[in-house]
């Protein structure tokens, strides 16, 4: 037998009424909404109707789980990092990396960061032969420099620093980061490098979830990765609801 029409209304209506709060939802929450209305639905019929209001624009995919109803997907631009992509890839053109800069943060920022550094992964054993090649053409890179090692020679204005790829990373499409690792790994590198006051910082990802959407389920999976706490970060923002 086939759910009643008015069920499907009623999803749609629980949709709504979150939306106007927050800018992501759980599939778990929309199905806690709906049994506290002491309605129930198999779990294949409530995502089939998750699926439709996709397919009709009503809200889109945040990733495993999750549904947002921003349309615009959050992408970083290449032009921070197109000197450093291209130097990279002209002299090593099979190398996968991803990159991100200070830079791409200023949008969401109360105050402009005055170190546009750029901090590239890639695989650990091409990281030695990128650092020499990028000394070799007298540019300023860091391999992977420790807080103290930074301490004593501050990152300047035009530095990369080169860090062994993490597997957990979202992938990219090409060699500029997703914003989803520009978010973890920010917050991971902050804490040593002290590039952005750590509440601006967190009021900068707040306002990027509000415009621009995310997959959250990857955020959550690689700041768990690396250490990141994803429930005082992320998950308990108001404009989640999970």
């Amino acid at each position: 037998m086939s759910t009643p029409q008015p069920f499907k209304q009623l999803v749609r209506d629980l949709l709504a009424a979150g939306f106007k709060q927050r800018c992501y939802v759980s599939y778990a929450w929309v199905r806690g909404e709906l049994e506290a209305t002491g309605r129930q639905v198999a779990r294949d019929t409530l995502r089939h109707y998750l699926s439709e209001a996709a397919e009709r624009g009503f809200l889109f995919d945040a990733g495993r789980g999750w549904y947002s109803c921003l349309s615009r997907a959050a992408v970083l631009s290449e032009e921070p990092v197109k000197g450093w992509v291209e130097m990279i890839t002209a002299q090593f053109p099979l190398l996968e990396f991803t990159c991100w800069s200070t830079v791409h943060w200023n949008p969401w920022l109360r105050h402009q960061v005055n170190r546009s550094a750029t901090f590239l992964q890639c695989d650990p054993v091409s990281l030695p032969a990128v650092h020499e090649m990028l000394v070799a053409r007298g540019r300023d890179s860091r391999r992977n420099p420790t807080a103290a090692e930074t301490a004593k020679n501050p990152l300047g204005p035009d530095t990369v620093v080169l860090r062994p790829r993490i597997a957990a990373a979202p992938t990219a499409s090409g060699p500029v980061a997703t914003v989803e690792q520009a978010m973890v790994d920010a917050w991971v590198e902050n804490k040593s490098f002290h590039l952005f006051d750590p509440a601006e910082l967190q009021e900068a990802v707040q306002a990027w979830l509000k415009v621009e959407r995310v997959q959250l389920s990857s955020l959550q999976r690689y700041a768990t990765a690396r250490g990141v706490k994803v429930d005082s970060w992320i998950e308990d923002l108001p404009i989640i609801a999970k």
